[in-house]
């Protein structure tokens, strides 16, 4: 009896060594400044066997009032922003893999005005 206990306890702590080593959690983080407005951006990405999702969160803290602003990453611009009366504005979005270019430390990000003038800039680096 003692020998299946054992026998079953190291399968279950086999299995859960299996699950950890099948999944891989990223999160980088990168802030960025304009002046008085203030720019953020949060990625998120999980790898659970071979299975790729992301999430990219941006905000803006003391921006322009009503005025559209544009995050790029590497030079793509996946998400654009319009900020409200106060200048604040934010924005969540989950992607699937290839719909940005790979995001690792050191991957540049930068916030754009709509003509393309860069307004600030930085790269992401670990939490």
């Amino acid at each position: 009896m003692k020998g299946r206990i054992s026998i079953a306890i190291t399968l279950f702590a086999l299995a859960i060594a299996v699950a950890v080593a099948q999944s891989t959690r990223i999160e980088l983080r990168a802030k960025m400044r304009d002046g008085a407005a203030e720019y953020s951006s949060k990625y998120k990405q999980r790898d659970t066997r071979g299975r790729v999702r992301g999430e990219l969160e941006v905000e803006i803290q003391n921006g322009a009032p009503n005025t559209e602003y544009v995050f790029l990453i590497q030079g793509i611009a996946p998400i654009v922003l319009e900020t409200d009366a106060a200048g604040m504005a934010a924005n969540e979005a989950h992607l699937r893999a290839g719909a940005l270019p790979p995001i690792v430390a050191g991957t540049a990000i930068a916030v754009a005005d709509p003509e393309g003038n860069v307004l600030a800039s930085s790269t992401f680096q670990p939490r």
